[in-house]
Order: C-alpha cells, then sequence, then structure tokens
C-alpha cells in the first residue's frame, strides 16, 4: 500500500504540537522529520547546546510505530565516567564492589522496542565507543561482569553538539561509529539566525510561566526588541530561563526593557563576535567575511564593494569566492 504524506494543514498541526517558530529552516528540518520518523533509519541530530534537539528526537519518536514504547534519553556529558558503562550496558550481580546481587538492566536494555536518544554522544569515552558500536550492529547487549547476551530492539537517535568529523580527523571518535551514526543527519539552527522566532519563543514561555505562578504579564514592544538583537549563546534554553526569571521578578503588568538582565546590554567583543574557542585569527577572519557577505548583498557588485571598503575589486571577488563556499562557523 503506497505511503501518503499529510496534507499541509495537517503537517502545520503535527509541527506546531511540538516546535515553536515559523522559520523557513526550522519547517524544512521539522517536514524532514515527519517524512522520515515513521521508518527506523538511524539519524543524527547536531546543533549547539540550548536549540532543542532533544525536543526534535521527541518529535521522531512520536511520530514513529515505536511511540507506545519507551523513549530513553541518556546524557552522555552527564553521567561520571566510572558509572557510565554499567548504566548503559546494566550489570550482573557483584560485578563490582557496591553492585546490587540482583544486577541491574542498563539504560540501553529498558529502552527494548522503543527509541534510544543519546544525547551528547560525543562525551562517551573512546573504549565505550567501541562496545556501543557492537550493539548497534548486533542489537545485544551483555552486562557488566556477565557473559550472556541479551537481544534489544531499538531505533536509534543520537546528539551532538561538537564537530563529530573534526573529532574523528582528531582520533577522539571512531570512524565507524560516527558512519554507522550518520545515516541522516539534521542541523538545528541557533535561535540568533532566526530571530523572527524570538517573540513567539517569548509569548510561549510568558503564557507558561504566567499559568505556573498564577501571573498575567506581558512583554513590552521595547524589552522583545532589545531580547531580538541579544545573541542568546545559550539558546533556547536560555531564553526560557531569562523569561521565567522576568515572569518572577516582575511587579507590574508589563515586562518592559529597563527590567531586562544587565547582560543584554553589556556585550563584550567576545560575545560579539563569538570568539570563545577561535583564534584571533579565526575571529578577525568571521568579521571580515559577515562584512564582505552583508556589504556585497546590500551594494550587489564587487566594484561597489571595493570602492566601500577600500580595497580592489580583485580582493574582494577572491574573499568571496573563499567565504560563500565556507560554511557558516558562528
Amino acid at each position: 500500500m503506497k505511503r501518503t504524506e499529510p496534507e499541509p494543514q495537517v503537517r502545520e498541526r503535527q509541527r506546531e504540537n511540538f516546535i515553536i517558530g515559523a522559520d523557513p529552516e526550522i519547517k524544512r528540518i521539522t517536514d524532514t522529520i515527519l517524512r522520515i520518523a515513521p521508518f527506523d533509519a538511524t539519524v543524527l541530530l547536531m546543533g549547539e547546546s540550548g536549540v532543542g534537539k532533544n525536543l526534535f528526537a521527541g518529535m521522531l519518536h512520536s511520530f514513529n510505530k515505536r511511540k507506545d514504547f519507551p523513549f530513553v534519553t541518556i546524557d552522555c556529558g552527564a553521567i561520571p565516567e566510572n558509572l557510565l558503562e554499567s548504566e548503559l550496558f546494566g550489570y550482573e550481580g557483584g560485578a563490582f564492589t557496591g553492585a546490587s546481587r540482583k544486577g541491574k538492566a542498563g539504560l540501553i536494555e529498558t529502552a527494548d522496542r522503543g527509541t534510544l536518544f543519546l544525547d551528547e554522544i560525543s562525551d562517551l569515552p573512546l573504549p565505550l565507543q567501541a562496545k556501543l558500536l557492537k550493539v548497534i550492529q548486533e542489537k545485544k547487549v551483555t552486562r557488566v561482569g556477565g557473559i550472556q547476551e541479551k537481544s534489544v530492539d531499538f531505533r536509534l537517535i543520537a546528539a551532538t553538539n561538537e564537530d563529530i568529523p573534526g573529532l574523528v580527523e582528531r582520533g577522539d571518535f571512531r570512524r565507524d561509529l560516527f558512519y554507522r551514526l550518520n545515516v541522516i543527519s539534521i542541523t538545528i539552527p541557533p535561535i540568533r539566525k532566526r530571530k523572527g522566532d524570538i517573540p513567539r519563543f517569548i509569548d510561549h514561555f510568558a503564557a507558561k510561566y504566567n499559568e505556573k505562578y498564577g501571573k498575567n504579564l506581558v512583554f513590552s514592544d521595547g524589552a522583545v526588541e532589545r531580547m531580538k538583537r541579544y545573541p542568546w549563546p545559550g539558546n533556547v534554553r536560555e531564553l526560557e530561563n531569562t523569561v521565567e526569571g522576568l515572569i518572577l521578578i516582575a511587579d507590574d503588568s508589563v515586562v518592559t526593557e529597563d527590567m531586562l538582565p544587565a547582560s543584554m546590554y553589556a556585550e563584550t567583543a567576545m560575545e560579539k563576535y563569538h570568539g570563545e574557542g577561535k583564534t584571533l585569527k579565526q575571529i578577525l577572519e568571521s568579521v571580515e567575511k559577515e562584512i564582505l557577505l552583508e556589504a556585497y548583498e546590500e551594494l550587489g557588485a564587487t566594484t561597489k564593494v571595493a570602492k566601500a571598503l577600500g580595497i580592489s575589486q580583485a580582493s574582494v571577488s577572491l574573499k568571496l569566492n573563499k567565504y560563500k563556499n565556507r560554511p557558516d562557523e558562528r
């Protein structure tokens, strides 16, 4: 029987149940997720911390035949390394000092028939990467201290805020595991690249925390505009926390611009140019790229850009070709 795509209005309702925003890139991503969700293909979600990768993972689970079975989330960076193996794979009774005599099922086992979501998978130590690869390939798990393999059936979703291909090249992530994970990869854009959605997030979180705390506050136009200009390095998570804090401390019925955190006004140079973790050369290249691309978009011709910036037309052409072909690093 041929599978039919949902009608546009049905797809829109499905999207709105999970994801806030009307940004074209977010709509494209959610359309992709709705198309691939019914299948059990492995998905790798990439993007900065706080962009909501867990929400997209939940969306993949909810539109799959496994939706009535467990959705098990494992934050690979939050579990201490000395406990990670036993938490993931479980252990047999007496496998190590302090282990329960009854043993314990690991989180991978508990995902049987459901979805296993490995968040921040790039934090997984290399020895456990090898063991995870075996589980993915064979769909069998062996508990720590045990010899008996147990079959486990799950759909795998992984997420990271790291550049995994770069980690592979440095030898910090297994190449064969990366290939296993990278069946379908989706990159979630940071909130600073979809500023048009910020008012929608503000309204959503304001409604959520007004209800939670029994208040009835709104955000002034000035406050919203100032929040749109802020780069939100912590992405949606930071925005939600900010809205909640403002709802709590506001005495009046309106959250005004002067009530916003000082950090939204006192932007450092490193924040302005997204310089954390970059060399000076990389920062300067980022600034040069931004200026050239904005000038070219506004002026429309390399000769005009050259005249405006006081450099040669040949130099403008050379630099534009370089930057247009380079992925945005911010």
